[in-house]
């Protein structure tokens, strides 16, 4: 906790003996008097208390361009953190005011001076003309002490929203008696303040924005004693420009085989905007005048430009208390959920994502199909090598491409040449982890059990399968996908990514992934991912493992 001492500046008591005409007798001292601390912000018992209060519910938008928008008003975790082990701050050198109350009336002198100099030389200069002491009667005192930011009326003190980012104002209540004591002051803002946090799964530049408020009050009026509750007036509005850094912030979303991987970023405002204590957050505003992300299968970016955002939660800001303006933006995608039910990330409530949608039901039970937003850990296709465990074995990629039979060949017992389900025999590892164990898997939290009735089971998708996976997610243009090979005609991994990363699922740069395929009795066929070589198929031996990520029907 660091201490700022006012030297040279002295409160004195004045003893009351039996004679009431006796002269005073006053002993000076060279010990401090008043000693002083800013509270940091969000330094505040009763920010404290409401922390809980800070994480409100996450407002779902559609911007109505392609892209959704949570917003929400939370407390500023990072300043929290920052000053865990020292909440208090020293004093700065500027000018301030301190005067004495006793029941609800000045008393005494008013001091006025600069503080100046550092550590242990910091000292108080009192202004020409007035007292470096406070002479006083022993009784009990509320002492009040401003800086140059707060207006003084004689009567009043006041604060404007212009100056509120710098107005300090610290009250204590002190009982004296004697003639050495020491009156300790801890400073407190007169203002919340307010940063903007962009969070999203694209690398966007070149943001540019503004905060705006509507029927936001101007000024704050005080009693003589401003441990009262003040009075808020002039309402305006106004809109301030926020200003981002040019390099944005990326963060790990997990470690896996390939290394740490990336894929959410975030831009913090490098300034804050300061309001009034008593501010309503449903009274601020954000609106982007720059900035574009994601893309489009048509591969044009979504522009921010000329979207407001208003946040709707009622949440009063409190003084001296700094909050995070968060604004959470995603592709407008289709998930299936584990009810069975298809929504946007955005409006996911209280469920939970399980796959992406590929193709949407047409009324038709399982019509529907999705990719798992999950991956399976590497297995083999199967251990009868080399044996033909389908009666579609072919090297015929065309043939192969065709097939949308995935949920079949995993399940049904005609694609083995002894009956077997292959979903239900650990003869073919794929098969069984990607059909079985997955549905109880929880890899990142997030629960991928079934408990929707229109749900079908996991399954190894087919290459025609994969290839609507690779359109749909990727882009890719599936006119010259005709034989084994890399296409990159079209494909964009950054949204493939984007498709998954934001509803909370798993993304590698290359993923190499079992397909149902078979090419010959020894050798089966995969489908892959990569940011180099674009979306490639291609087949290898039964025994090798790869990646399982299933597909489900609704």
């Amino acid at each position: 906790m660091a201490l700022t001492v006012l030297t040279g500046l002295l409160l004195t008591a004045c003893g009351n003996d039996s004679q009431p005409d006796a002269p005073v007798k006053e002993e000076k001292q060279s010990a401090a008097t008043f000693s002083i601390n800013i509270a940091s912000y969000n330094d505040e018992e009763e920010i404290t208390r409401s922390s809980k209060l800070e994480e409100t519910q996450r407002q779902a938008i559609d911007l109505g361009n392609g892209l959704e928008a949570e917003l929400s008003i939370e407390r500023d975790t990072m300043q929290s953190n920052t000053h865990a082990a020292q909440t208090r701050a020293a004093m700065p050198n500027q000018h301030y005011t301190i005067y004495a109350m006793q029941g609800g009336s000045r008393v005494g002198d008013v001091l006025k001076g600069t503080v100046s100099g550092s550590g242990t030389s910091q000292h108080f200069t009192p202004d020409a003309g007035y007292k470096d002491r406070l002479l006083l009667p022993a009784g009990t005192y509320t002492f009040v002490c401003y800086n140059d930011k707060v207006s003084d009326d004689g009567t009043r003190l006041s604060v404007t929203r212009a100056n509120a980012g710098t107005a300090l104002i610290g009250t204590t209540t002190a009982t004296i008696s004697g003639v050495r004591y020491n009156v300790h002051f801890v400073m407190k803002h007169q203002a919340a303040r307010v940063r903007v946090k962009m969070m999203t799964y694209w690398p966007i530049q070149n943001i540019k924005g503004s905060l705006q408020g509507n029927n936001v009050n101007e000024l704050a009026t005080y009693q003589a004693d401003p441990t009262a509750t003040p009075t808020y007036s002039a309402p305006a509005t106004f809109n301030e420009a926020l200003t981002y850094p040019d390099d944005l912030v990326e963060e790990p979303y997990g470690t896996g085989e390939n290394g740490r991987e990336y894929g959410r970023y975030y831009s913090e405002t490098q300034n804050y905007q300061y309001v009034l204590p008593n501010t309503n957050a449903n009274q601020l505003s954000l609106k982007f005048t720059s900035g574009e992300l994601y893309r489009d299968p048509q591969h044009h970016s979504k522009s921010l430009v000329g979207y407001l955002h208003n946040i709707t939660t009622s949440k009063p800001l409190l003084a001296n208390g700094s909050y995070v303006l968060r604004v959470d933006i995603y592709y407008k995608a289709n998930y299936l959920f584990e009810d069975g039910v298809v929504r946007t990330y955005v409006n996911r409530g209280t469920h939970t994502p399980i796959a992406a949608v590929l193709k949407d039901n047409d009324g038709t039970a399982h019509s529907g199909t999705a990719i798992a937003l999950l991956i399976a850990a590497e297995q083999n296709w199967s251990t009868t090598y080399p044996q033909q465990d389908t009666p579609t074995m072919t090297t015929n990629f065309t043939t192969h491409a065709a097939a949308m039979d995935g949920e079949s060949q995993t399940w049904s017992n005609f694609y083995t040449p002894d009956g077997t389900i292959k979903a239900l025999s650990t003869k073919y590892p794929a098969f069984y982890y990607g059909a079985n164990l997955f549905d109880s898997r929880d890899a990142t939290g997030q629960m991928t059990t079934r408990l929707g009735a229109n749900l079908s089971r996991w399954y190894i998708p087919s290459f025609g399968e994969w290839k609507l996976a690779a359109h749909v997610l990727g882009y890719l243009d599936l006119s010259n996908v005709n034989d084994w090979g890399d296409y990159t005609n079209g494909w964009d991994y950054q949204m493939y990514k984007v498709f998954f990363l934001q509803a909370g699922g798993q993304y590698f740069p290359v993923n190499y992934s079992w397909a149902t395929a078979e090419t010959t009795d020894s050798y089966a066929g995969w489908a892959a991912n990569t940011e180099t070589q674009g979306f490639r198929f291609g087949w290898t031996g039964k025994f090798n493992t790869l990646f399982i990520h299933p597909f489900i029907h609704f």
